[in-house]
């Protein structure tokens, strides 16, 4: 499932879709509409919405955390966030990666 933009007129829309084949091409299926995004935006409803989702999810990333002057570490014993092997960049202690 993603989430999507549609535009109609001045107005944008947000969508939760999922991808489904139909007659053996590609669909976007409208889950849920979330309202219009400046209202959505506003009361916070979109936030509240990741962080339900969130508390389900067996892997997720902390955005907010790239945001932050600190160096990701990976967890001991393996390679993760801030380790200089996956494309996220270097560590200042890249040597033992």
């Amino acid at each position: 499932m993603v989430l999507r933009e549609k535009w109609m007129g001045d107005r944008t829309s947000l969508y939760l879709v999922e991808s489904v084949r139909e007659g053996g091409k590609p669909k976007q299926r409208i889950m849920a509409s979330l309202g219009h995004k400046e209202a959505v935006l506003e009361k916070g409803d979109l936030d509240r919405l990741v962080r339900s989702i969130g508390r389900y999810a067996t892997r997720s990333v902390v955005l907010s955390l790239l945001d932050d002057a600190t160096t990701l570490s990976p967890p001991p014993g393996g390679s993760g966030p801030g380790c200089c092997s996956n494309g996220y960049g270097p560590r200042s202690d890249a040597a033992r990666c």
